[in-house]
C-alpha cells in the first residue's frame, strides 16, 4: 500500500509540475520545431484538429485534477503552479506576436492551433488558479470555524 501511495504521489507531482512544461514543449515543437503535418485530404485535417483538441482537453483536465488534489494551506504552491502555467501562455503569446508582425507566416491550421492552445492556456491560468485559491481560502475558513 505504501508503494502505491508513493507512485500515486509521484504521478501527481509530475502532473502538477510537469504538465505545463510538457505542454509548452509541445507548443514549441509545433511552432518552431519543424512540425509539418500532411494535410492532403479533409479527413487528415479533421484528424489533426481532433488530436489538437484532445491534447488541449487532456492538459486542461490534468491541470484541474491537480488543483483539487492540492493540500490545504500552502499558498506558495499556487504561486509555483501559476508561474508554470504562464510558460505555455508565453509561448503562445510569442508565436502570436511573431505571426501578427509578419515575422513568421503560419499556415491556416497552425493559426487554429494557436487560438486553441491560447484559450486553453488562458483558461488554465485564470480558471484553475482562481479555483485553487478559492478552494484553499474556503478550506482554511472551515478549519478556523471548527
Amino acid at each position: 500500500m505504501r508503494s502505491f501511495l508513493t507512485i500515486f504521489g509521484s504521478v501527481l507531482l509530475f502532473a502538477r509540475e510537469g504538465s505545463s512544461l510538457i505542454f509548452a514543449a509541445l507548443i514549441w515543437y509545433i511552432f518552431w520545431g519543424g512540425y509539418t503535418p500532411v494535410l492532403d485530404t479533409p479527413e487528415q485535417a479533421f484528424n489533426l484538429a481532433v488530436i489538437a483538441g484532445l491534447i488541449a482537453i487532456f492538459y486542461l483536465a490534468l491541470q484541474a485534477l491537480t488543483v483539487v488534489t492540492q493540500p490545504v494551506g500552502q499558498e506558495t504552491r499556487y504561486l509555483i503552479d501559476t508561474m508554470l502555467s504562464l510558460v505555455p501562455l508565453a509561448f503562445v503569446g510569442y508565436a502570436a506576436v511573431q505571426h501578427f508582425n509578419g515575422a513568421t507566416d503560419l499556415p491556416y491550421h497552425l493559426v487554429g492551433a494557436l487560438w486553441l492552445f491560447g484559450l486553453v492556456s488562458l483558461s488554465d491560468v485564470f480558471i484553475n488558479t482562481w479555483t485553487g485559491l478559492k478552494l484553499n481560502k474556503l478550506a482554511s475558513d472551515m478549519v478556523i470555524m471548527k
